[in-house]
């Protein structure tokens, strides 16, 4: 187990440095983007967080999700620093990928006896997640200097990355 668990899965992503950041990132990522991106990268990432954990749970294999939930740290933390302008639906489809992985690491790990449950205090937490890394990025781009501090987040968020590949690779 990566992290150590109580209640319904609601605490799951507040205990791995993983989940914590890419969750925040996303909403941070969505409000850089702005626009329709605010709230349908989150959405997406929602959607199929929901569909990997279902895989998860049931055990039905899907590769390369511990290396993918790392990656998407990396991979969305470097699109904030250097602002890569996606288009929503681009961001999206990227958000798509890492919420099937994160959803089935999730389900993978979730204790048997609380499947369901676990599942949706796991999505109402990643949803809290996501609206403070928006709501964070939104007021941050109020102030002047707002984009240069995302971009730096950004680069912090990558950065990590590297010490949360140590322990897969």
């Amino acid at each position: 187990m990566a992290h150590g668990f109580s209640g319904a899965g609601w605490v799951h992503p507040l205990t791995g440095l993983d989940h914590m950041l890419a969750m925040v990132a996303v909403g941070l990522w969505s409000a850089q983007l702005g626009g329709r991106a605010i709230g349908r990268v989150p959405v997406a990432f929602m959607l199929a967080m929901t569909v990997g954990s279902a895989f998860g749970l049931r055990r039905w294999p899907i590769e390369g999700v511990e290396v993918m939930v790392p990656a998407s740290v990396l991979i969305v933390g470097a699109a904030m620093a250097v602002r890569a302008r996606l288009a929503w639906p681009a961001a999206a489809a990227a958000a798509l990928l890492f919420g099937l992985a994160h959803g089935y690491v999730h389900g993978l790990e979730a204790p048997a006896s609380e499947g369901l449950a676990y599942s949706a205090g796991l999505l109402l937490t990643t949803a809290g997640l996501h609206i403070a890394g928006a709501a964070a990025g939104q007021l941050l781009l109020e102030k002047p200097e707002g984009q240069r501090w995302l971009r730096t987040s950004g680069a912090f968020i990558a950065a990590a990355c590297g010490v949360l590949l140590r322990g897969v690779l």
